[in-house]
């Protein structure tokens, strides 16, 4: 039973920070089953947060060993990346304030810059997002241009 439903619903409640696994339901299983939730989670970029989650509820025991290597591999350099993007956005931040330019960040960059420990092991971000007032907007960008 190792259909596309049961694979996102195994993830669904994986990542859910107060359901429980059950074990009977999923476990054990055959290495097909953490492909599908390789491939699932990937295209759905929550692979860090499977790591965490895995290691949150304490499912280690039912990961293959080479998976949870590659989960915890990809998770480190999710951490790092993120590391990075947040030193980016805490500099935006510096520009824009010295430039009294109004601004507001959105999606990953928003809970990366306001929920760090919750977010910054398992979220992945690829692009920084903000508004900026229509009236500034020609201005911020080129002060962010010339910032490099």
């Amino acid at each position: 039973m190792n259909n596309n439903k049961y694979i996102l619903n195994f993830i669904a409640e994986l990542i859910h920070p107060n359901l429980e696994i059950n074990h009977s339901k999923y476990f054990p299983t055959k290495i097909n089953f953490w492909d599908k939730v390789v491939k699932h989670g990937s295209s759905h970029l929550v692979l860090p947060l499977i790591y965490s989650s895995i290691q949150k509820k304490k499912l280690v025991k039912y990961v293959p060993d080479d998976l949870l290597n590659f989960l915890k591999n990809l998770a480190e350099i999710n951490y790092n990346r993120n590391k990075e993007i947040l030193n980016q956005i805490n500099q935006i931040v510096k520009i824009l304030k010295e430039h009294k330019i109004s601004y507001v960040f959105l999606k990953g960059a928003a809970t990366l810059l306001y929920k760090k420990h919750d977010t910054i092991y398992t979220r992945m971000i690829g692009d920084i997002d903000l508004l900026i007032d229509k009236k500034d907007i020609n201005n911020a960008q080129q002060i962010l241009k010339n910032e490099g």
